[in-house]
């Protein structure tokens, strides 16, 4: 693989959807001190919130793998520390991991100073909403349009919610009755996110139809409860959506995501997605991770079955934990091949944890074999320089943000934020009332 020398970037590989922007790529964040000190004095209210946290889309040039017959094969490597360098940039990475050590170390004041950095991140909840994901969600509609896709019957809307609190499903429930569209949908699997009673469980009616697919923890990791999920859903999917939330504080946020089951449970969002979807569909998936081979294959994989892949940085998006949402649009359909193999990699994985969490820490202990590529294909060049210039421009978003952090470590206190008024911005910018 070609290594890349970094190019300042520019408009002419990013789609703002807010035209009227400034041409640099800042983080979601306020630029400079006087910035804060405008906020300090200046009544959140008289904000327009787009002016400060961005919302942008990265299209993907697709073109060459849509050609390309994949071919599908699986290698197993020792477990390792993930190289977070493949499709990003080494000296980027290294001057990351020790901005991200000094922001460990001084995390107790650190943690009081994001809120300053990004006010969406303090917000909780929303009058009239359960969950902690809507303003997300409804900035992740103004880009992604979400009940403009193409389907036979405008009236109607079938969506399925996988591994979330019920955030998409609330949205959508309450997005469809504004504009009285029935609503049929499918949760898998809620109630391991419920164990604080905070997620959405829908109360249906005539016009909305909702079922929940639950069981226990780690057992939704099983391909026969995939398969009996994806049997129970009759019709096909208009879209597939994920909310999947790393079980972590804000500190552990900034540790490596390399004890996590997420890189199953993404595996898993994509089979359901593949095997449920309508002609035409459409699926948006919470990510956190797109430095790793078996990851990106994932992506190459969904580029090649629809019409469009792009990632979107959503305007609630705090900087330090990486999360983007994979969005795609236009499902060309797929063979029972590749969903089969698919269902054989997740059993691999599944052989080789003994059917619970992902511990690296102890993979690596044990010198176990893990799955670390799925496909045999070299991936298209093009679609790799995209990645690995996404990632680069991230990795600069980060230091940046962490930057900021630390020269502000002693300054928040002269600061004030009136959540209030914040959460009031919100609800006029995505009208949620």
């Amino acid at each position: 693989m070609n290594h890349l020398t970094y190019v300042p970037y520019s408009e002419d590989d990013i789609d703002y959807v807010n035209t009227e922007m400034e041409s640099s790529y800042d983080p979601p964040n306020y630029r400079d001190l006087q910035k804060y000190q405008q906020l300090a004095y200046t009544a959140v209210e008289r904000i327009n919130v787009e002016k400060f946290f961005k919302q942008n889309i990265k299209n993907f040039d697709n073109t060459e793998v849509s050609n390309i017959e994949l071919r599908y094969n699986m290698k197993e490597e020792k477990a390792k520390i993930p190289d977070y360098t493949l499709f990003s940039d080494p000296s980027l990475n290294k001057k990351y991991k020790s901005l991200k050590n000094k922001v460990l170390k001084n995390l107790f004041i650190i943690r009081n100073t994001c809120f300053y950095c990004n006010p969406l991140y303090k917000i909780k909840s929303i009058p009239n909403f359960k969950t902690d994901n809507i303003v997300s969600i409804a900035a992740l509609d103004n880009i992604c349009k979400i009940f403009e896709i193409p389907r036979e019957d405008q009236s109607s809307f079938k969506f399925i919610d996988i591994f979330s609190k019920g955030s998409f499903t609330e949205y959508l429930i309450w997005k469809a009755r504004k504009n009285n569209i029935n609503v049929t949908g499918h949760i898998y699997n809620i109630k391991e996110n419920n164990i604080h009673g905070d997620a959405f469980i829908p109360k249906n009616d005539e016009n909305i139809n909702i079922s929940v697919y639950d069981c226990e923890k780690d057992l939704n990791l099983k391909n026969e409860n995939i398969k009996k999920f994806i049997e129970s859903v009759t019709d096909k999917m208009d879209l597939v959506c994920s909310g999947f939330t790393l079980d972590h504080d804000d500190e552990d946020l900034l540790q490596e995501n390399i004890e996590e089951d997420y890189y199953q449970k993404l595996l898993i969002q994509i089979i359901i997605a593949l095997s449920t979807l309508n002609h035409g569909g459409n699926i948006i998936l919470k990510v956190y991770d797109l430095y790793q081979s078996f990851t990106v294959e994932l992506m190459y994989i969904l580029a090649a079955h629809f019409e469009k892949f792009s990632v979107v940085n959503s305007v609630s998006t705090s900087i330090n934990n990486c999360k983007r949402y994979i969005f795609c649009q236009n499902f060309k359909g797929v063979n029972e091949e590749l969903i089969n193999y698919l269902f054989d990699v997740n059993e691999k994985i599944n052989e080789i944890t003994n059917i619970g969490t992902i511990n690296w820490h102890k993979l690596l202990k044990d010198e176990k074999m893990v799955v670390s590529h799925i496909i045999e294909n070299e991936i298209d060049e093009d679609f790799v320089i995209d990645m690995q210039s996404l990632n680069m421009k991230y990795l600069i978003l980060q230091n940046e943000y962490y930057e900021r952090l630390l020269n502000m470590m002693f300054e928040h206190y002269r600061y004030s934020i009136d959540i209030s008024d914040v959460i009031r911005e919100c609800q006029k910018q995505w009208n949620l009332i």
